[in-house]
């Protein structure tokens, strides 16, 4: 719920960071921040919660590897939160609102993240979670010798992801492109296309 919270009220201004760059108060008050002061903040309500968040910092893909002999704080550009429950770890990254929990930002998935934590700090394996697409076709053939049927869809992980935002550019009433949908080289024609649990 706390997560959801700061997705739906908080926006990324898509500056990346390890260090707050306002205040978080100021930073709920406009609603807006890097990466590293909506992660403070859900790290912040978290805890309010008795829910053990930490932070993690990282390099992302594109800023370069981090050498693990030391945490380094210049080999650092990106800050996410961790949390630690039943021997499990989940990563939080409140700067896209269709990624659910433990799916950080693409450009986070940079193998090793440091664990700011004064009782335990460490290194953490960030492995990128399995994409999954799958599709079945409940067909018949009719009498003039043309396949009619449904065609269910289940997208998850970054896969869903994806999904979530094609829908959310446009009408949801509009089917995604054949390509996408149909996984064959026939031309398919659409009577009607619904939507469940476009959320979850």
């Amino acid at each position: 719920i706390v997560y959801d919270f700061v997705l739906g009220e908080m926006n990324w201004n898509g500056r990346n960071g390890i260090f707050a760059s306002q205040s978080l108060n100021k930073c709920f008050q406009e609603k807006s921040g890097t990466a590293a002061d909506l992660n403070l903040l859900l790290i912040g309500l978290l805890r309010q919660f008795d829910i053990p968040a930490v932070p993690l910092i990282l390099g992302t893909r594109d800023f370069g590897k981090v050498v693990d002999l030391y945490p380094i704080v210049d080999q650092f550009n990106y800050l996410m939160a961790m949390v630690e429950l039943d021997g499990k770890s989940y990563f939080l990254d409140a700067t896209n609102s269709y990624r659910p929990i433990g799916l950080p930002s693409i450009n986070a998935l940079n193998e090793k993240a440091w664990k700011v934590d004064k009782d335990n700090p460490a290194w953490v394996a960030v492995a990128p979670p399995k994409a999954q697409v799958v599709r079945a076709f409940n067909l018949t053939i009719t009498e003039n010798g043309e396949l009619a049927g449904e065609l269910s869809a289940s997208y998850d992980g970054y896969a869903g992801v994806d999904i979530r935002e094609e829908l959310s550019s446009g009408d949801e009433t509009n089917e995604s492109s054949d390509a996408e949908v149909s996984a064959t080289e026939a031309e398919i024609v659409y009577d009607s296309v619904a939507l469940t649990n476009k959320n979850d």
